[in-house]
């Protein structure tokens, strides 16, 4: 596997730094490299760190496409995770705010300028995210799910408590002090919501800007659907557990009327049938 990079001059000064984990999905992982090179505002001097987490070599077919437009740092790992190839990834990072984005994932044309604007060097930021295959009804209703937890969740912008790890921007020393994401949580699940937590027990601030866009791209089925959420359910319990001993209280989760409209809110886009 190739693990070729270009050389870094220490001590530049990025702005931001792009972390995104990938596995064999080239395509959707071209179209987020694309709208990086895109951005209007590339004098800001971004860097991009792609971590291939165990997946077919890209470098050729992908990574070089890029390279004389944005400095791109390029690793192999083998499989070890979304939460190990983050952490990964920001060990490699000289910019001073991460930006995690999934490979999936693409940026709105003015996703810098509306950034730039909100970073703090105590707070970190989610933006928001736009399902862009609203054709697909289990991208939509997995998106309905996540608008309905920023709209629980997020209820006050400058005091937000969940932000999804697709669209998130934290300042690179803030990151160091809470030792990234915790890779006990072994899938893209509930990894982002602990690490939340743990912003906010750390007293940081999270902000939710809904002006700096992303379009997820994210191709679903039954089978993906159902599978991607039972693993939320499992983590949320591994969450909840590790809250618990994190605040020295008793095991809690949210009040059963949060369940009722979690289970209801995507019946707005997947139609009942009847057999």
């Amino acid at each position: 596997m190739s693990e070729q990079q270009p050389k870094v001059k220490h001590g530049k000064n990025f702005l931001f730094s792009f972390i995104i984990p990938t596995f064999n999905r080239p395509f959707a992982l071209n179209r987020a490299l694309q709208s990086i090179a895109e951005q209007k505002e590339q004098e800001e001097k971004i860097e991009l760190i792609v971590v291939n987490d165990g997946g077919t070599d890209i470098y050729n077919d992908i990574i070089t496409k890029y390279t004389d437009q944005i400095l791109i740092i390029y690793r192999y790992q083998k499989n070890q995770r979304p939460a190990r190839a983050r952490n990964n990834g920001a060990r490699l990072s000289h910019g001073k705010y991460l930006v995690f984005l999934d490979d999936d994932c693409s940026l709105s044309s003015d996703w810098v300028k509306f950034a730039k604007n909100r970073i703090r060097p105590d707070r970190l930021i989610g933006g928001k995210t736009v399902n862009c295959i609203p054709e697909n009804i289990y991208a939509q209703a997995s998106q309905d799910l996540i608008d309905y937890l920023y709209t629980y969740y997020n209820r006050e912008y400058q005091n937000s408590e969940f932000i999804t790890s697709n669209n998130m921007i934290i300042p690179k020393a803030m990151f160091k002090a809470l030792n990234g994401f915790d890779t006990d949580f072994t899938d893209a699940a509930a990894e982002d919501r602990d690490f939340c937590d743990r912003v906010k027990y750390a007293g940081y601030e999270i902000y939710y800007a809904p002006d700096i866009i992303i379009c997820h791209w994210h191709q679903m089925n039954f089978i993906h659907f159902f599978t991607q959420h039972f693993k939320y359910g499992f983590r949320a319990k591994l969450f909840h557990e590790k809250r618990s001993l994190r605040n020295d209280t008793q095991f809690k989760v949210e009040p059963p009327s949060f369940y009722v409209h979690l289970i209801f809110f995507p019946l707005k886009t997947i139609p009942f049938c009847w057999p």
